[in-house]
């Protein structure tokens, strides 16, 4: 079944069938507005999300520079990009629907409709293989208004009432004195349990289907104040697949490739951020970089600093007060990846006999997790397996998270 795309605002970029028409009802999705729109036939009611251009171009970019990073349902003949080889099943299941890519494209160079055919075919891909919707807010289309090439991405509504940001208990802007930090993080705390358990099942649902988030924001990370095991995570529009655990670069590996302001910058392992251009462009984030963030996290929550954030960082933290200045303390903090509790290095530590009593509260802490955790927090966050330079780097698998720490 078609539709006739002049009757409706937007048609979708994967079917003859789907189409959608606007409404004047907008929704709050984790504090954004967004657009409802119906289904042509069925009716239901759907949100939009535009296609971000600068992360678009960024994957585009990335993937067409260089073979050895394209994902496995890229084609790689030099007429790839033009047949009519990809399927896929409107929404409300009337068949399938076998139109060429090319015949949704409108105007522009070869080099045009190669690019728009890659993205098309990136969400393609993700579409047809969804992460479980308990976990992640995913798209269930991708559409274009009529005659315009900039896309929508189609989300299924949902109840999102009561959930937090996870950057409220992950935050790390000085906007409150640090001793609360450490209070707040007692390894007894009722809600670190749960919490600790919502994000270890984010990231092994991410492990266990073959994705790369592309890097971790929290302000797009959310939990339910009532249930803390519950979170979400907001769709990353950098999602890739990938395949082994090889380092970034390495035969077969893959990346995610996503830019700085997507991401919280300090639960970014610091191997890649070092290969940024100058701290400013895209990163290349693989498997062991989301193992590490996985590890920040869980670190910040149970001691309740981040694993860096020694003496090395201590002269910046005064000016970190504001979403700009914290960039600036972003980069000192990423500069000193000295591991806060290494017992071979102490040139970054916390604590002491001199130390203030806030530090102390940290090393308490530390010293109530069991020797196992802190032998795999340790196995992350030392320097040289932080910066890659072991000849062994095997950071814990969610799993292994989940095992140690009996949740």
């Amino acid at each position: 079944m078609r539709v006739d795309a002049e009757s409706f605002d937007y048609v979708s970029c994967r079917s003859g069938g789907n189409a959608y028409r606007s409404t004047d009802i907008a929704v709050d999705v984790f504090g954004t507005t967004r657009q409802v729109v119906t289904h042509a036939v069925s009716g239901a009611s759907y949100y939009l999300v535009p296609c971000d251009p600068h992360v678009a171009q960024a994957i585009t970019d990335h993937l067409a520079y260089d073979m050895r990073f394209y994902p496995p349902y890229y084609r790689s003949d030099a007429e790839w990009w033009h047949r009519g080889d990809v399927r896929d099943a409107s929404l409300f299941g009337d068949g399938r629907d076998g139109r060429d890519k090319q015949d949704r494209r409108s105007g522009g160079g070869d080099g045009d409709r190669l690019d728009a055919w890659m993205d098309d075919h990136y969400w393609d891909y993700l579409i047809e293989r969804p992460a479980n919707p308990t976990l992640f807010l995913w798209p269930m289309d991708v559409a274009a208004a009529s005659g315009d090439d900039f896309r929508q991405l189609v989300f299924p509504m949902r109840d999102l009432h009561g959930y937090v940001p996870l950057s409220h208990v992950l935050s790390n802007i000085n906007d409150r004195p640090r001793p609360e930090f450490a209070w707040h993080a007692a390894v007894n705390d009722a809600a670190l349990a749960p919490l600790s358990k919502g994000l270890i099942a984010v990231f092994a649902e991410l492990e266990q289907i073959g994705y790369l988030n592309g890097g971790f924001d929290i302000g797009r990370m959310y939990y339910q104040a009532d249930d803390p095991s519950h979170v979400v995570c907001d769709f990353s529009q950098t999602m890739i697949r990938v395949d082994g655990l090889p380092p970034l670069g390495g035969a077969g590996q893959r990346t995610a490739v996503t830019l700085p302001n997507l991401v919280t910058g300090e639960y970014v392992d610091p191997y890649a951020w070092s290969r940024m251009d100058n701290g400013s462009g895209p990163l290349h984030i693989d498997r062991l970089s989301e193992r590490f963030t996985l590890a920040a996290m869980l670190f910040r929550l149970l001691v309740g600093r981040m694993p860096f954030d020694g003496r090395a960082v201590e002269p910046q933290w005064s000016m970190n007060t504001d979403a700009q200045m914290h960039d600036v303390w972003v980069r000192a903090y990423q500069s000193s990846p000295v591991f806060i509790f290494d017992p071979r290095d102490t040139s970054n530590t916390v604590g002491g006999e001199d130390a203030p009593e806030s530090e102390r509260h940290f090393v308490d802490n530390w010293n109530k997790l069991t020797p196992q955790v802190r032998g795999m927090f340790l196995s992350v966050f030392r320097n040289e397996k932080a910066t890659r330079l072991s000849d062994s780097i095997d950071y814990p698998t969610p799993e292994q998270w989940r095992d140690v720490l009996r949740i």
